[in-house]
């Protein structure tokens, strides 16, 4: 049950929450009063809740409102949002998608989460021509102290501040994106992983040049991807994506040989025989053509 306080407005605050529940929504109406805020540190550390769901009547979340919360792992947010406090989701290390509703191209809540080094997550996109997900890696702001000058020099380290750059309040630069995508898949496997699965799956203003980069890195790295998918699967329990996520890595032909008995084997620990039914449909299909040659 949540917690509110009236404004003087007549419009209601959140500013706390009593018994939460694994998935949290903050309703756009309470008691017939419209709800527009969600306070400073209303929802900080707040164990056992999964996801929360913000309707688009919240204008405003303070300072620190989901701090170190360890379970949160999905937040749907809209373009509604016009203020968004410092350190909001810092601490929330299970984050792993943020859903973002911008049919009028108002990206400021967005850029503001992304001003954060931490945490790295998934966002999916609703635009008002289409659909795209994009994984924003994190990155370190680290200072150097040149003690002889009396100097400070800021050092950023990591890809993820070049691909959070390319979303403006306004705009998202989905070429300069793509651009990135040497860079990050010369660092670490996983950020460059979900970056190609998500730009793949959803290809929104996507080039051909680029398309076949990414189908190249995955075909390489599909053992990576495979263990990403399930290791995601362990800590939000969402059958449905990663069903979604291994069917379309089979049918796309981004699946090897070794890549497919992993997964097999997870799936038959999961107890997931939807999976292993289109796993094994797929290695059937692929004997059978492998015989007719």
């Amino acid at each position: 049950m949540l917690l509110y306080e009236t404004a003087a407005d007549g419009t209601l605050s959140v500013a706390g929450v009593q018994a939460p529940e694994a998935a949290l929504v903050i309703p756009a109406m309470q008691d017939g009063k419209p709800v527009r805020r969600i306070l400073k540190n209303s929802l900080r550390e707040l164990t056992g809740v999964r996801s929360i769901q913000i309707a688009d009547s919240v204008t405003e979340i303070g300072d620190f409102a989901c701090y170190a919360s360890p379970d949160l792992i999905q937040v749907s947010l809209s373009e509604t949002l016009t203020e968004l406090g410092d350190g909001v989701f810092r601490g929330c290390e299970a984050l792993q998608s943020v859903h973002y509703a911008a049919p009028q191209g108002n990206f400021y809540a967005l850029r503001a989460l992304l001003t954060e080094p931490e945490p790295a997550f998934r966002c999916e996109l609703k635009l008002s021509d289409g659909e795209a997900e994009l994984y924003f890696p994190s990155f370190l702001n680290e200072f150097d102290e040149d003690t002889m000058a009396r100097a400070i020099h800021p050092r950023i380290e990591g890809c993820g501040y070049a691909f959070r750059e390319c979303v403006t309040r306004r705009s998202i630069d989905f070429y300069q994106y793509d651009r990135q995508f040497a860079r990050a898949a010369a660092a670490e496997r996983e950020p460059a992983c979900r970056i190609a699965i998500g730009r793949l799956r959803y290809p929104y203003r996507l080039s051909e040049a680029r398309r076949e980069e990414y189908r190249a890195y995955l075909a390489a790295e599909s053992e990576t991807a495979a263990e990403l998918a399930f290791r995601d699967y362990e800590a939000s329990r969402d059958r449905a994506r990663l069903v979604a996520t291994m069917t379309w890595l089979r049918r796309e032909q981004l699946l090897s040989g070794e890549a497919r008995r992993f997964a097999l084997e997870e799936a038959g620990k999961a107890k997931l025989a939807e999976l292993s039914a289109e796993l094994l449909q797929g290695r059937e299909q692929r004997q059978s053509t492998d015989f007719s040659l």
